[in-house]
């Protein structure tokens, strides 16, 4: 059945029953305070409803891939889907078989249980382990952990359970979940939250639910929350299960060990006789045993996307059976270096193949600060270490890949990734791995020689981009063109490389890339097709460009009024560049309009891979301009750090000017350009909004625009201060001075100026998650006042989604707030 429209009834009614929702929650926020709705008219709701709902049919994301079997033959995926019509992700496994010289998908087995999405194979692939979460299974409704052993050819060999006396959930994000086997299979290692042994008062107590941390017992010295998305979790530690009698015991347990540090990605190596991990402060470390750094930032600050928190590398003696995990603890060494510059932040420790050396990912901190009080930005350029191990002796660390001096735009920028592969390794002198290289994620193959002797620097590096390799093979075969687009290794067994591909027109795909033994590529076979509905998202995009810029005169606001040109490397400084990229959809009979689309961070990037988003706004018909303004991962280390101290003033007019730049060169609808940002891109479109006569429509999710208010609620409160170029304080309380400096870079200081020119903005949306811990809720109620008590009530309104944390992403809500954007800039010029 359809209504007039063309709309399913279902998704409709879907759509009205959840916006009925908001409305009821917005009417709840505040008893002094009216939230005022969006109201689009119906057929645009229907249409931009059915079109996301569409969207997220043929938008399938990877989850996961892996080798099944030594010759690549083989590969098993777990794929993801938002289903609008449940309100949920749908999960399925398919697997790919080569057959007469192609890949043959199974038929997709749907996975009901999110949990169990999430495997970890053994090193010879014959095993496979889960951790599956039972809700409410129970008496009490509390729900259990069930470790599931499983043979990879099919049944299930072993499966106990994991009572929450022993620990809490599993960590599996990317932070600090990793769990690899012991070379004889018979052990994993993982990580794990540490829960409080059980007095007798707290077993006759009711049983409760790990989800609600404020009623779970955990240890007396257990540390706050980690930040946002760990709210429910405050103690990784490293446990050890044996996978045949299912028995568990805790490796990271004395005194000192657990009342201090934190521990995460746990990798045993190919030998058996070491585990590395990476080990972070869990508690207060009294002035006398931190560093200026360590004493200037509490321990409890937020950790996801925060590179500038210490943390250290530490080896373990492998137990040799189940009965000697805990003494585990008692051979722990710290191998990164507690003193060098060059390691503050490491993570991703990997062994190579002959378990000889470590190599790690490090952020490093400048070794000769400005100020004793200045913060490091949250995201800068990695360093790839190596430590080597030579009979049982640990060498000193030394620098494989460092931060390239002064390079040209056409050269290396350094390295910008979070993680390496989980077996990096092509043999003992040449890893792979994805880099941000500029607008793109691209695959690179690094060859190291060493000189002789056990612990010595390398004197030659040779790279090698096998992302360009790979698509001139793909577009010669009439496959497919990676060269505008992003690919990133999955999985690596011995030569052959699991990699997934993705431009703004085509959704991820998998491909496999064999390597000859002098790293070139032999061959890349295409594994994964797209669905009929997934490769007609092509015709929806006409041209994708990315474009080298400089703005003019950007120390100063008053160069909003000015547009930005094309980078000229005989010219222009490297450090002056910045990049876009302009996504058009098909010409139509009259001008296309504009949407701006910025990263947050603002240490990140917008790259040239595949988004659902940005494919909902180019079928509905708009071009979409990326901008990676000075500051973003990808342009070299100078770039990056020309931003803090200059916020509010160096990327808005990056942004500004771009924007004028795009719309007269494509010539773009002038009057109908709209502007969608969260986070710091919220903040940059706070300020941009301010521009006279540039955005009909701008759309903020919970966006920063009072770095002054934000930074005592805030779970990062040391980004005001780095951003801001503020010296850090004791305890991170600023006083009046630094107050002020805040306040005026923040876009709340610049609504009076606009005021005063008699120029009333654009309508604004805000979108703002309840739980947000990252930029707290209270920044959009304030905007929303101000602006609304300045420049009339309804310049802007509000959509508030209780559940939702800092990036808006669940299932409804985060199809809620794509929908609303879109009924949102529809209104343009009406």
């Amino acid at each position: 059945m359809l209504f007039a429209s063309g709309m399913p009834v279902g998704l409709r009614s879907a759509f009205l029953v959840q916006n009925c929702v908001r409305h009821k929650r917005q009417r709840a926020l505040s008893s002094s305070e009216e939230v005022t709705m969006t109201t689009a008219p119906s057929h645009s709701v229907d249409s931009n409803a059915k079109l996301w709902a569409q969207l997220c049919l043929s938008s399938s994301a990877l989850r996961s891939a892996h080798f099944m079997s030594k010759d690549a033959s083989s590969v098993t995926a777990v794929w993801t889907q938002r289903d609008v019509i449940a309100s949920r992700r749908r999960f399925y496994s398919t697997t790919y078989t080569l057959s007469l010289g192609r890949f043959v998908p199974s038929a997709p087995v749907e996975i009901h249980n999110p949990s169990a999405t999430i495997t970890f194979y053994s090193p010879t692939r014959s095993k496979l382990l889960r951790f599956v979460t039972k809700d409410g299974s129970n008496e009490n409704g509390s729900s259990s952990l069930l470790a599931e052993l499983w043979a990879a050819d099919g049944g299930l060999l072993n499966v106990w359970e994991v009572p929450d006396t022993t620990h809490g959930p599993v960590f599996t994000d990317e932070w600090f979940g990793r769990v690899t086997w012991s070379p004889d299979e018979r052990m994993v290692v993982y990580v794990a939250d540490r829960p409080k042994p059980r007095t007798e008062k707290d077993k006759e107590e009711p049983r409760s639910s790990w989800r609600d941390p404020l009623v779970f017992k955990f240890h007396e010295d257990a540390r706050n929350p980690l930040g946002e998305a760990y709210v429910t979790q405050r103690s990784p530690a490293i446990f050890v299960a044996n996978v045949l009698s299912g028995k568990v015991c805790l490796a990271s347990d004395t005194p000192e060990l657990s009342s201090k540090f934190i521990f995460g990605e746990p990798e045993w190596s190919p030998d058996g006789k070491w585990i590395v991990a990476t080990m972070r402060r869990g508690a207060y470390i009294p002035v006398h045993e931190a560093s200026q750094e360590e004493h200037l930032l509490p321990y409890d600050l937020g950790i996801r996307y925060c590179y500038n928190r210490y943390s250290a590398v530490v080896l373990f003696s492998a137990p040799a059976t189940i009965d000697h995990v805990p003494d585990m603890a008692k051979t722990m060494e710290v191998i990164s270096s507690s003193t060098h510059s060059d390691d503050f932040c490491c993570n991703s420790p990997r062994f190579s193949q002959d378990s000889k050396q470590i190599i790690y990912i490090s952020t490093p901190r400048k070794p000769e600060a400005k100020d004793t009080r200045e913060i490091s930005p949250h995201n800068q350029t990695k360093i790839l270490r190596c430590v080597s191990l030579r009979s049982g002796k640990v060498g000193v660390p030394y620098t494989l890949i460092d931060i390239p001096t002064d390079p040209t735009h056409k050269d290396f920028p350094g390295l910008y990734l979070h993680s390496l592969p989980g077996n990096p390794w092509i043999d003992s002198n040449t890893i792979v791995f994805s880099t941000i290289w500029g607008s793109i994620y691209k695959v690179l193959c690094v060859t190291f020689d060493t000189r002789r002797g056990d612990f010595e620097a390398p004197e030659q590096l040779h790279f090698k981009n096998l992302s360009l390799a790979a698509s001139e093979m793909l577009i010669r075969d009439g496959l497919y063109d990676i060269s505008q687009g992003c690919t990133e290794i999955i999985d690596v067994w011995d030569n052959a490389l699991l990699i997934s591909a993705s431009n703004p027109s085509t959704p991820s795909q998998l491909f496999l890339m064999e390597l000859s033994k002098k790293y070139e590529i032999d061959d890349v076979k295409q594994i994964s097709s797209l669905s009929e509905s997934a490769q007609e998202l092509r015709q929806h995009v006409h041209s994708i460009a990315t474009y080298d810029m400089v703005a003019q005169d950007p120390s100063t606001r008053e160069s909003f009024e000015k547009c930005a040109y094309l980078f000229n490397d005989a010219r222009d400084s490297p450090e002056t560049r910045f990049q876009i990229t302009v996504i058009t959809p098909p010409p139509r009979n009259q001008a296309t309009k504009l949407v701006v689309f910025p990263h947050g961070g603002p240490h990140v990037a917008s790259l040239n891979g595949y988004s659902q988003a940005a494919m909902a706004l180019l079928q509905s018909g708009y071009a979409v301009l990326y901008v990676n303004y000075r500051g973003s991962l990808g342009l070299g280390q100078q770039s990056l750090e020309s931003l803090p101290g200059n916020i509010g003033v160096q990327e808005i007019n990056e942004v500004v000017q771009a924007t004028k730049w795009a719309i007269r060169e494509y010539s773009f609808d002038r009057t109908y350009v709209g502007f969608v940002g969260g986070s710091h891109s919220g903040f940059i479109g706070a300020h941009a909004s301010l521009v006279p006569q540039l955005f009909s429509r701008t759309i903020l999710r919970n966006p920063v625009v009072d770095l002054a208010g934000m930074v005592a609620s805030t779970d990062i409160p040391d980004w005001c201060f780095c951003e801001a170029g503020v010296a850090a304080s004791e305890g991170l309380v600023p006083d009046a001075e630094a107050r002020a400096k805040m306040h005026e870079c923040s876009p709340v200081n610049f609504v009076a100026t606009m005021s005063d020119c008699g120029v009333r903005p654009g309508k604004t949306l805000l979108q703002v998650g309840g739980r947000d811990k990252r930029v707290p809720p209270g920044q959009s109620l304030v905007w929303r006042r101000i602006m609304n008590s300045t420049f009339g009530k309804d310049n802007v309104v509000l959509r508030w989604y209780e559940k939702s944390g800092h990036a808006i992403d669940e299932v409804p809500e985060g199809d809620d707030a794509w929908v609303s954007a879109l009924d949102f800039l529809s209104e343009m010029g009406k």
